[in-house]
């Protein structure tokens, strides 16, 4: 819990800055924290997918009136849409309250504690509930990776769809591309109900699938392990372009100017301490 916390109020300081602002905006002009619908875009392993994360905590909508897709937060999924994420059914995007879901053996992820933590602190004043609910911003938290992936089976490189990767981890791909294409659908949600989107922040946990057995990083499923300290700059570089790459391509959707930034929870490994060597190299990036 201390974690979540900390996780909330470094991603809170980072984003509210914008208030400062004091000249009448429009809508299009507005800082990203005061648009009606703020997306928090997850992406990670195992940590991030809420593996194993049961029973549930949160068993309501809650009380912040943040969202989800219909198709819940976990918007990647095994099958026909993998690959080909611009085809999954439209209705399945309509927004609905933020809660937490059992899918097998996923259950509660960081969805409702990072969004409802987040909005308190907008209306934590707001004692009468249905105000409460109303009041944007409202947070929609969306993830699209897969527990036990590796950083280049999670970006552009799409490495999970390479004929070396074992069988056994061949799931389809498409990580990156849904996490894209969630942007373009919660944009086009958002202008039907006449209502303003943008994405606040990009929240990164993985690392453990790099990890290497002798303390190096493992940079794919077939090539040797890059031994410190080489290795440790070769996630540190990937995780600083995955960043700069999933901002812009994700801007180009939204329409945002800014980069969008980045916070990474330090997991264990040897990936731990090249995301810290990320958070010093990129000033977009924030480990939490």
């Amino acid at each position: 819990m201390k974690s979540l916390l900390l996780f909330v109020a470094v991603v809170v300081l980072s984003v509210t800055d914008c208030f400062s602002e004091e000249r009448p905006q429009s809508a299009s002009e507005r800082p990203v924290i005061q648009r009606d619908i703020v997306g928090l875009w997850l992406m990670g392993q195992s940590l991030c997918e809420g593996a194993e994360s049961l029973p549930l905590v949160t068993h309501s909508d809650g009380d912040w009136g943040n969202l989800m897709f219909q198709r819940g937060v976990r918007t990647w999924s095994y099958g026909k849409y993998c690959d080909k994420p611009y085809e999954r059914p439209a209705e399945q995007f309509s927004f609905v309250p933020l809660t937490a879901t059992v899918n097998g053996g996923l259950g509660e992820t960081i969805a409702n504690g990072l969004a409802d933590h987040l909005k308190s602190r907008f209306t934590g004043s707001q004692r009468e509930l249905k105000a409460r609910q109303k009041k944007t911003p409202h947070f929609l938290v969306t993830y699209a990776g897969q527990g036990g992936r590796m950083i280049d089976e999670l970006s552009s490189v799409d490495q999970s769809t390479d004929p070396r990767t074992p069988e056994s981890r061949q799931h389809g791909g498409g990580y990156y591309q849904t996490s894209l294409d969630d942007a373009r659908r919660a944009k086009a949600q958002a202008v039907a109900r006449g209502e303003t989107f943008g994405i606040a922040a990009l929240i990164w946990m993985q690392g453990e699938g790099n990890a290497g057995p002798t303390g190096g990083i493992n940079p794919s499923r077939w090539d040797t392990e890059i031994p410190r300290p080489a290795g440790l700059h070769w996630y540190r570089d990937r995780l600083v372009d995955y960043r700069k790459q999933w901002s812009q391509d994700l801007q180009k959707t939204t329409g945002q100017t800014d980069e969008i930034p980045l916070f990474t929870y330090q997991t264990l490994s040897t990936a731990g301490e090249a995301q810290l060597l990320a958070a010093d190299k990129d000033p977009y990036i924030t480990m939490v």
